[in-house]
């Protein structure tokens, strides 16, 4: 699955799962990182112990996807707090030090999806 098509399917996730009558005060920010790793049965158990360092930061609620040709394709989609704690977080030298120890390959592509409350007619 193409890294495109990846980020894509985590979109169409987030927008699903959104209701649409959102206050503007409390509409939710959403991270989504894609990646690759070399193997999902050593990368995992890295990043279920980083999950302290991710509610610190108030990124939270991760959703774990696994294309289904490329099971090593990995993209994740994260509630935070604002865009802001989010790429302080993604940029951290201790998440990069757990990328490292969990086999990620090459840079991560992080986005960022929020929604507004939708006006009723």
């Amino acid at each position: 699955m193409s890294k495109l098509k990846l980020f894509l399917f985590g979109l169409l996730l987030v927008l699903g799962s959104t209701s649409t009558t959102i206050a503007k005060d409390k509409a939710p920010t959403y991270m989504t990182v894609q990646f690759s790793i070399s193997d999902y049965s050593s990368w995992r158990p890295v990043f279920d112990a980083a999950e302290p360092m991710r509610s610190a930061a108030n990124v939270k609620n991760p959703r774990l996807y696994r294309s289904a040709d490329k099971p090593n394709d990995i993209l994740v989609i994260f509630d935070v707090g604002s865009k802001k704690a989010g790429r302080e977080w993604i940029n951290s030298k201790s998440l990069r030090e757990a990328w490292a120890q969990g086999g990620v390959i090459g840079e991560p592509i992080v986005g960022f999806v929020s929604f507004k409350a939708m006006k009723e007619k």
